[in-house]
């Protein structure tokens, strides 16, 4: 059956098609992975197995045969009540795991990127080509394929820019600037972008002071940059950046003119905070990898083909690559704590099957064992709600400990997890509080069942037998 289900996820893996997973046609059931888990599954067999024989092996002749089994079942149900206080701790070490990842997850797949990617497509252009080494002519070329792309049916506007939130990034370096806070001037770093005049308002980043580039501003004009609202504050704090002046090129090139002020955008990961940008035209710095960023009126995707077959008008031999949404590149993003959370999360899902059963299996054993003991109790005027209660209280008290046993495992477990998660705390009390509800809530619906069933027990019946 292991077997069977293992074969039955990997199918699921498979046709999830995660990208951020390597090599994923390579991950199957080979003959080392079965011998592997053959070889576990004897180990737990033999060294579970292994307690409850030496406890057989003790018995003595002397004590009876009443007297042995008594003591031989109170031994069997200590051990059976300890396997379920291990069960349920563990299970809720990766209750607590799987929430505070997802957790995480829900906060990471909504932080803000500082764009509106709405129904925009975006596009790679290489032009490493040998006939776009010269700059000039990789400048003529956009220049040319720019104003064709936005004049497409069902576009409304279209840009260049080197770099894509919220993780595609090309040239990331470091400025001396000065910290707002402790006046100091560490190293800070910015993110390098050109850009076209309408790449600002197709990926929806606010201009917050100044003007956005012009088409005026080439290669013939005066130099200018934009920069963004974190950039403006650690190089010109507290001062107007307009109009300033930045040295952000080779020694000997003329310092462009600070012109505006735009949004913070990220460009190092959803979990990484806002990037310092500084923009400049991709006329004044030009890069060899440009990005399309067209934004459509409908479905972004349908619009791929026109597009394709204006690049093929401008030069055939130019190929269009990563062509998605930029939806999906966020989304695209989150792949890789998504899969990590799922696999958590699935495993918690068994672990707490397992736990069900267990604990199912230690109150039903101990009902069964107690049958005549119901019996006695039930002729000497128990009611049937006290026979429910005694067997509830046995399975919420092994709950109870395990959920103590797993809440101080999880602390120490969860030290593991500070690493990936965001915008959470790892001693996050609603993840606690929410993994020991649902484990009790776990541990009471598997004690109901057999406990139910030993609340019928006739008297009459349950002492004939004995």
């Amino acid at each position: 059956m292991g077997v069977v289900l293992a074969t039955w996820s990997l199918g699921l893996l498979a046709r999830a098609r995660p990208s951020q997973l390597p090599r994923l046609g390579d991950i199957r059931l080979d003959l080392p992975v079965l011998l592997f888990t053959l070889g576990a599954t004897m180990v737990a067999v033999v060294v579970f197995g292994l307690l409850p024989a030496l406890h057989a092996t003790r018995a003595q002749p002397s004590v009876g045969i009443e007297g042995a089994r008594t003591a031989s079942s109170g031994r069997v149900r200590r051990l059976h009540g300890l396997g379920a206080v291990a069960q349920i701790a563990l299970s809720l070490v990766l209750v607590v795991g799987s929430t505070l990842l997802t957790r995480s997850l829900i906060k990471l797949t909504h932080a803000g990127t500082g764009i509106s990617a709405g129904t925009t497509l975006t596009l790679k252009v290489n032009l490493t080509a040998n006939a776009f080494a010269d700059p000039g002519t990789q400048t003529a070329f956009l220049d040319r394929l720019l104003p064709r792309v936005a004049a497409l049916p069902g576009v409304v506007s279209a840009g260049l820019i080197s770099s894509l939130p919220p993780h595609v990034s090309q040239m990331h370096t470091t400025f001396p600037a000065v910290d707002p806070v402790t006046g100091r001037q560490p190293d800070f770093a910015v993110e390098m972008v050109a850009t076209s005049p309408d790449a600002f308002g197709t990926l929806g980043v606010p201009l917050l002071r100044g003007r956005s580039f012009l088409a005026s501003d080439g290669t013939a004009g005066r130099r200018v940059a934009i920069l963004s609202e974190n950039a403006a504050r650690r190089f010109f704090p507290g001062e107007d950046p307009i109009g300033r002046h930045l040295a952000v090129g080779p020694a000997g090139d003329a310092s462009p003119e600070i012109v505006g002020v735009v949004g913070n955008v990220k460009y190092s990961g959803l979990d990484a905070p806002p990037d310092g940008a500084i923009y400049q035209p991709y006329r004044q710095r030009p890069f060899r990898t440009m990005y399309l960023a067209v934004r459509a009126a409908g479905d972004p995707l349908a619009i791929a083909g026109s597009i394709r077959q204006v690049v093929a008008r401008e030069d055939a031999t130019l190929a269009l690559s990563d062509i998605r949404t930029l939806d999906a590149l966020v989304a695209d993003a989150a792949a890789e704590p998504r899969i990590r959370t799922w696999l958590l999360v699935s495993l918690t899902g068994l672990a707490l099957l397992m736990s069900a059963i267990g604990l199912y299996g230690v109150i039903a054993y101990a009902a069964s064992e107690r049958t005549r003991e119901i019996g006695v109790r039930v002729a000497m005027g128990a009611r049937p709600s006290d026979v429910l209660r005694l067997f509830l209280t046995q399975g919420l008290a092994l709950t109870a400990a395990g959920s103590g046993a797993g809440i101080v495992a999880a602390f120490a477990f969860s030290r593991t997890l500070g690493a990936f998660l965001y915008g959470i705390e790892r001693t996050d009390g609603w993840s606690y509080g929410f993994a020991t509800f649902f484990v009790l809530l776990v541990g009471m619906v598997s004690t109901a069942i057999p406990a139910g069933r030993a609340m019928k027990v006739d008297p009459l019946a349950a002492l004939r037998r004995e």
